[in-house]
């Protein structure tokens, strides 16, 4: 059977699709450098943004803390419409990572579908502003977003939600730091842990994902789009040793030797998505190793990144609840 887009889907978010510079765009081959990612990719994503409702009611609040470093980073609040929840009552927290290769792109590509995701779940998000590769190595960008973690737990009160009921995800890299994010936390005996890890089409291998040229023409993430942007996180080639590199395995979960102590997952990615092997391969780790929780979807018929482009599909909707309910069960 030859690979098939989802038809429906395909035809809502062409004329999106149409409006990006195409004949520009050397996506999918060799040539194509971090400074097309880190031009291409924001243009890409202010785009898809746009086709995203402004969430009526939903309020936005830049903080400001302290990295690990000493540096400051940002951390922007998604608060739902008032009078959703029990003003007087805790709450859960989602705690959110954008997607961009963990070398590009910014909270504000992807601000209304974190504010969506508020004004829909009823529980605050906050997207963190982490840095990006090459500029501080793989690692500090996990240890960017503990950070984040632990002021969003010692804020709790002032925030008015629950430090023992926080769900980290994200987005392509984003799901991968998330995923990182709670073995590093582990490891580092976070009290209380996560309660849950939402990764949507996680980045969880450095190594570069094999691709069925017939798939090709379908992908919304290409191999050679990865091996560039993992050069620049790792600093090397990513196919070659990179055993020695400090904290590999928070920054490439799939290299974790263990994977027990992390709580529950929830995971989605598409059937057209060259990062579908190693999701489902760790999603199959959570179960049997770590013997959590996992909520596994595999969508027919789409691509890595889909999603982001058209709220309104009917297999998007479909995803989208199901994400919505993940984030209601914290």
């Amino acid at each position: 059977m030859p690979y098939t887009l989802d038809q429906q889907w395909f035809a809502e978010v062409l004329p999106h699709l149409s409006r990006l510079p195409v004949d520009r765009m050397k996506r999918g081959n060799p040539d194509y450098k971090l400074e097309a990612l880190r031009h291409d990719f924001p243009l890409m994503f202010n785009l898809f943004n746009e086709n995203w409702p402004a969430p009526e009611g939903v309020k936005e609040i830049k903080h400001d803390i302290t990295a690990w470093d000493g540096t400051t980073i940002s951390v922007y609040q998604f608060s739902p419409p008032a009078g959703s929840t029990p003003a007087a009552q805790p709450t859960a927290a989602g705690l959110h990572f954008h997607a961009g290769a963990l070398v590009t792109c910014a909270v504000e590509h992807q601000s209304r579908y974190v504010a969506w995701l508020a004004k829909e779940s009823g529980i605050p998000m906050f997207s963190v502003e982490y840095r990006l590769a090459p500029e501080i190595p793989g690692v500090s960008i996990i240890k960017d977003a503990y950070s984040a973690l632990t002021w969003l737990q010692s804020k709790s009160a002032d925030l008015n939600i629950d430090p023992a009921r926080i769900a980290v995800l994200g987005e392509s890299a984003g799901g991968g730091i998330s995923a990182g994010l709670c073995l590093y936390a582990r490891d580092q005996g976070l009290k209380p842990p996560i309660k849950k890890q939402i990764l949507i089409y996680p980045s969880l291998d450095h190594r570069t994902p094999k691709c069925d040229p017939e798939m090709k023409p379908m992908l919304g993430w290409h191999p050679e789009e990865s091996l560039e942007a993992w050069t620049h996180v790792l600093g090397r080639d990513p196919n070659g040793p990179v055993d020695d590199i400090d904290g590999l395995q928070y920054i490439s979960a799939s290299r974790a030797k263990s994977v027990e102590g992390v709580p529950d997952a929830y995971v989605e990615v598409g059937s057209l998505d060259i990062l579908l092997p190693e999701d489902v391969d760790y999603a199959t780790r959570l179960l049997r190793e770590a013997k959590v929780q996992v909520e596994l979807h595999v969508w027919p018929g789409v691509a890595h990144g889909w999603d982001l482009v058209d709220p309104t599909p009917t297999v998007t909707r479909t995803a989208l609840a199901r994400r919505v309910a993940a984030l209601k069960s914290v």
